[in-house]
């Protein structure tokens, strides 16, 4: 008898809250149809445009609607799910934060080439600082500071540990950011895989994680991507580094809240062995290179000319 309540109370449990994320995400989803739209009309207007890689002018940061939408999100999020301060703080202070940095880089055309090791270079020889580095070190100053007035106590140790894969991410993903929809379909990827194999471990009797509250909060980022696909594969507008950069960092939000200790420093390690690739190689051209790889690269992208030479 008392298996049959207690099964009946979970079924009616899981059934009401699936209702609510459906509900939750589908709202959310026609805000980012419509705000995504706007924006890029607007920045268009507005004259904000770059040379895409086939030397076509079409808008950038188009992906600063992330900022926008996540202001509402969080506030709504309260409203549903309580006091959630502890996750929707440093969820929005990330994200608007990233979205400067990265629509500062934006502005001033910081797309130098050279990798990291190359800004240093640079910085040492001429002594210019370009918005790269800029970025990186207000980036990581960022996530360390979201995650020391945020984050449940955990040693410090592991508060580096996890303002560096905040800040990797965010770096990842805008490295990502060099062809329509590549960036987007890393990010997708990545965070389904990792909530999907939290929902798992935590129904096969794992780690505690705090799903729900990572359903409403990251899954409507996956919903807005799904908005701003529409746009970045078919080679109408950019992320840009205010949109890349703000993905990034929510992909690295998750794998703190969602990741175990040890399987956070496994992530920093992934993290940190891409960045040496990406240093050393080309990321393009390794993909160029590999046919499942680009095929997956090139799956939805609808662009209407050829590249430019």
């Amino acid at each position: 008898m008392f298996f049959r309540v207690y099964f009946a109370d979970a079924l009616e449990y899981y059934y009401c809250m699936t209702m609510k994320l459906i509900i939750w995400h589908l709202a959310w989803f026609a805000a980012g149809a419509g705000v995504f739209r706007l924006m890029t009309r607007v920045i268009f207007k507005a004259g904000h445009v770059r040379l895409n890689f086939m030397a076509r002018s079409i808008p950038t940061s188009v992906g600063v609607g992330y900022a926008l939408l996540t202001i509402l999100m969080a506030a709504a999020a309260s409203l549903v799910l309580g006091d959630i301060s502890n996750y929707a703080g440093p969820l929005a202070l990330i994200v608007i934060g990233f979205s400067l940095l990265g629509l500062i880089d934006d502005l001033l055309e910081g797309r130098e080439r050279g990798g990291f090791r190359g800004h240093l270079a640079r910085a040492g020889a001429t002594g210019e600082i370009s918005t790269a580095l800029i970025k990186a070190f207000f980036g990581l100053a960022l996530a360390l500071g979201a995650n020391i007035i945020f984050r449940r106590a955990t040693g410090p140790a592991m508060i580096a540990v996890d303002a560096l894969i905040i800040a990797l991410c965010a770096n990842a993903v805008n490295m990502l950011d060099v062809r329509p929809g590549r960036a987007i379909k890393g990010f997708a990827a990545a965070a389904v895989f990792i909530l999907a194999g939290s929902l798992i471990g935590g129904t096969l009797g794992g780690r505690a994680s705090i799903l729900p509250i990572t359903w409403f909060l990251i899954g409507p980022f996956i919903a807005w991507s799904i908005n701003m696909a529409s746009i970045d594969f078919r080679c109408r507008g950019m992320l840009g580094d205010a949109g890349s950069n703000v993905i990034g960092a929510v992909l690295g939000l998750l794998v703190v809240w969602e990741l175990s200790a040890t399987m956070r420093w496994v992530a920093l390690g992934l993290l940190i062995g891409f960045h040496m690739l990406c240093e050393a190689v080309s990321l393009t051209s390794v993909i160029e290179r590999v046919a499942p790889l680009k095929w997956m690269d090139k799956l939805g992208v609808r662009c209407d000319a050829e590249p430019a030479e």
